[in-house]
């Protein structure tokens, strides 16, 4: 049982929150308008806040923060709430919030022609009960399991938990929680597990991949497992960013990695400026289908990010302040205070010829024509990333813009650069 509150003492227990985003490579996202909107805003919000403090390789779903934010915003109340509500960019109604969330992850873990899966987990302190009200959301809308744990054994309960995250991330992601993360004075520990794993439509030959340099700098190079291929992509080039972009679909879905490439070698962080004020629908919708000259490097990048000093930057203060934070729609028959102690992401992805991991390699035949307009995408320098959702078919007609009327939402699920 909880213990006893005693009136001259406020007490203060924690939360934790983790992340864990493993992408082999790509992305999706629910269908409602509202949700595809706080989904990107968020995200880019996000990912500029994170990246302005690095220069490294960087890998992160803002997709996977939202999520269990979200969840956690189901028992937050007063201006602990409305901060989170306004940070994640949502409508202050949690119906609304609710029933987003439980199409989103129906349609996460219903996607065909790649694998593609998310999972929520919420272990709670021993003695301790869900509130009824919260428990149901957590499990009927977020899909959510619940388990509890003696959080004083932290070592025992960092092993359940790393164990959880392994088998949903299919063994890419250990050791996310340190048993230090978690004390007697622990009271929830919110996971979210994302994984992906996908194989390009047109696959990149193995023959030709080849060593070549890579600008890290306007003048040092260093070499990179290069691939290559020419074949028709969907294409654009954009004076206001300075940039030109390349979309890669996966097989038999509507998932595709959308690479853009500053003209300048040294005009990533130029870009990622000028990125927070687009609009990624836009962007895609101007691009077409032409014969593209394609060289990507091989890569594999893996962040662990603690998240608390962007959420703060984001508006999202008051829920790591003990005695400002609140949480009282959590626990049941608790008077104890909670607050968020740290919240965590791991990411992980990997780009090779086959779009994937290791999967077992299917041949496809390359069909190129003659006389075709050509154009050449080499990233041979930093570069930005996005997994989405595409919001057009990838095979169209040469030189064909891709805008209509009523086109569908472009939902971001993870952004990231490769700068080495």
């Amino acid at each position: 049982m909880p213990r006893p509150q005693f009136d001259a003492i406020v007490q203060h227990a924690r939360l934790v929150f983790l992340f864990v985003s493993v992408l082999i490579p790509i992305s999706t996202m629910a269908d409602p308008q509202e949700l595809s909107t706080s989904i990107n805003q968020f995200a880019g919000s996000l990912y500029n806040t994170v990246a302005s403090g690095n220069k490294d390789n960087l890998i992160m779903s803002p997709l996977s923060v939202q999520t269990v934010l979200s969840l956690v915003s189901m028992g937050a109340g007063g201006n602990t709430a409305t901060q989170i509500a306004a940070g994640l960019r949502q409508p202050q109604s949690k119906e609304k919030i609710q029933d987003d969330y439980h199409a989103l992850m129906n349609t996460l873990n219903t996607q065909k022609g790649v694998t593609l899966e998310i999972a929520n987990k919420v272990y709670v302190m021993e003695g301790y009960t869900l509130k009824p009200t919260f428990k149901e959301v957590a499990t009927n809308k977020f899909l959510a399991g619940a388990e509890n744990l003696n959080f004083a054994q932290n070592a025992e309960s960092a092993k359940v938990i790393n164990t959880w995250v392994e088998e949903k991330t299919h063994d890419k992601i250990h050791d996310l929680i340190k048993a230090g993360d978690l004390d007697q004075d622990s009271r929830m520990v919110l996971v979210n597990a994302l994984y992906f794993k996908g194989l390009w439509e047109k696959q990149f030959k193995k023959e030709n991949t080849q060593d070549k340099p890579f600008y890290v700098t306007e003048t040092e190079t260093k070499n990179v497992r290069m691939m290559h291929i020419k074949d028709k992509f969907r294409y654009g080039e954009f004076e206001e960013l300075d940039a030109k972009a390349v979309e890669l679909p996966y097989r038999n879905s509507d998932l595709a990695m959308l690479i853009i490439l500053p003209n300048s070698k040294t005009g990533l962080p130029a870009l990622e400026e000028k990125l927070q004020n687009v609009d990624l629908q836009n962007l895609t919708q101007r691009m077409y289908s032409v014969e593209v000259i394609l060289d990507l490097p091989k890569f594999k990048i893996e962040s662990e990010i603690n998240l608390n000093d962007p959420l703060k930057k984001l508006g999202m203060s008051d829920m790591f302040v003990p005695g400002k934070a609140d949480f009282k729609g959590l626990l049941e028959g608790s008077d104890e205070m909670l607050y968020i102690s740290k919240v965590i992401q791991k990411a992980f992805i990997e780009v090779n010829e086959e779009g994937a991991e290791a999967a077992a390699a299917t041949a496809v035949l390359l069909v190129t024509e003659s006389y075709v307009p050509e154009e050449v995408f080499e990233a041979n320098h930093p570069f930005y990333f996005a997994l989405y959702k595409s919001a057009q078919n990838p095979v169209e007609s040469e030189n064909e813009s891709s805008e209509n009327e009523n086109p569908e939402n472009v939902e971001v699920l993870f952004s990231g650069r490769f700068t080495n």
